[in-house]
């Protein structure tokens, strides 16, 4: 990992030249175990990179500059280095898993066991439930005067935004074609942490969606305190 001041330019996919910059140049050193990928940051913003190459390029030095080659790819990425503040090498020798808590899926296995949440005669049906638009994570029944409606539920780990109010449209649009004739009513809920100003007014011009606020915490909690129960 090198910390300096440099200038990149990148020809490949698009072409693209950093200026003068101070960067964070990332490289997975085939010789210390790495798999050939170089990332570079900028060193005052952001964690999303500016440029970087694939594993399986091949890393040369000319001096202090860096240049990186794909063959397969036809992708070549020179760095022009002027100054090198500092650097470390280090070859890893350990490699953990990556769990990941609170995701999506989660969410919705642990809502699949909530279902009085959307409603006293929700009842629960199937797990991402098959539609012509896209699985549904969440698809139950409810009965009313021996009527029997469809709720869609999708579970959102993060604040909800309009694309997610039109994903729960097609979903519905979906089922009513897909399952023409056999629900009385369908209807659909987003389940997210938040909602933006944007979804709220779109989620205001179509009734048969509706908004819980709740997230993977709440859910985790009241899961654990009924577990056994």
């Amino acid at each position: 990992m090198y910390m300096m001041r440099a200038s990149a330019r990148y020809r490949g996919r698009i072409e693209a030249d950093l200026d003068l910059s101070d960067i964070v140049l990332l490289v997975r050193d085939p010789e210390c175990g790495g798999d050939g990928s170089v990332v570079i940051y900028k060193q005052s913003e952001g964690v999303t990179p500016v440029n970087w190459m694939p594993a399986g390029s091949q890393i040369t030095r000319n001096g202090d500059d860096f240049h990186i080659r794909h063959a397969a790819r036809e992708e070549s990425l020179d760095v022009y280095v002027q100054t090198i503040y500092s650097s470390t090498r280090h070859a890893p020798t350990l490699t953990g898993a990556m769990s990941k808590v609170g995701v999506e899926r989660e969410m919705s296995d642990l809502l699949s066991q909530q279902t009085w949440r959307f409603g006293e005669k929700v009842v629960f049906v199937a797990r991402e439930h098959p539609t012509s638009a896209g699985p549904i994570d969440v698809f139950c029944t409810e009965y009313n005067d021996g009527a029997v409606g469809a709720v869609i539920i999708e579970a959102k780990r993060v604040s909800l935004s309009v694309s997610h109010v039109y994903q729960a449209r097609r979903y519905a649009d979906a089922v009513a074609v897909d399952e023409a004739g056999v629900f009385s009513s369908i209807r659909a809920v987003l389940a997210a942490p938040g909602c933006t100003r944007l979804a709220r007014a779109l989620l205001a011009d179509n009734p048969d969606i509706s908004f819980l606020r709740v997230d993977y915490a709440t859910l985790k909690q009241w899961a654990d305190e009924h577990a056994g129960s």
